[in-house]
């Protein structure tokens, strides 16, 4: 006779919608890194990322580097990625102590592999185009007002030649709240200003 009312099944699309149309996005401006393989070896990226977050939400790009060298008895091997990366992070929880949120990134870019052989000095270089595509999960812990620790794992599939690039990625590190100290600094020099 009487009937429950329908739930409506989450959407992550109709979340993105709400929250980028609804919100008002505050400015993300950040340096960013995480430790990756490449041939088996591990090797740090390092990147500059900026954008908006939206509460539950953020859409940011970034551009990225990494270097990989190794060295035989025949000849030494050198690689250098540079990539542009666009990110959607949707954050699972978030409060004022701690968040654990879901990164999904692609990119584009470029790798120069530079062979030298050692007896002959003669050099081969080569340059690929790069898609990265990575998906993980991460989180931040904060210990102090201004400062707390970040952590993230996740996979990194390389799309085009090199299946050598495709490896997990982690990262481990101390983060900085600098928008709790920019707004405790304006109100600081409000008070003074008074």
């Amino acid at each position: 006779m009487f009937s429950k009312p329908r739930s409506k099944a989450f959407n992550p699309i109709d979340t993105l919608r709400y929250y980028v149309n609804k919100r008002n996005g505050r400015f993300l401006l950040s340096l960013d890194g995480k430790n990756a393989y490449i041939n088996g070896v591990s090797s740090p990226v390092v990147g500059f990322r900026f954008g908006l977050s939206y509460d539950k939400v953020a859409l940011y790009s970034g551009l990225y580097s990494s270097n990989y060298f190794s060295r035989t008895q025949k000849d030494t091997t050198s690689i250098n990625f540079g990539y542009v990366a666009t990110t959607i992070e949707y954050y699972l929880a978030d409060n004022w102590r701690y968040d654990v949120f879901v990164p999904i990134s692609i990119g584009i870019g470029s790798k120069t592999i530079e062979k030298t052989e050692i007896l002959s000095g003669n050099k081969k270089n080569t340059s690929e185009a790069f898609v990265p595509v990575e998906i993980g999960i991460g989180g931040t812990v904060r210990f102090l007002r201004y400062l707390g620790m970040a952590g993230s794992l996740g996979y990194r599939w390389s799309l085009y030649q090199g299946s050598d690039y495709s490896s997990p990625y982690w990262s481990l590190g101390f983060t900085l709240y600098t928008g709790t100290l920019w707004r405790d600094t304006k109100e600081a020099y409000r008070r003074i200003n008074r």
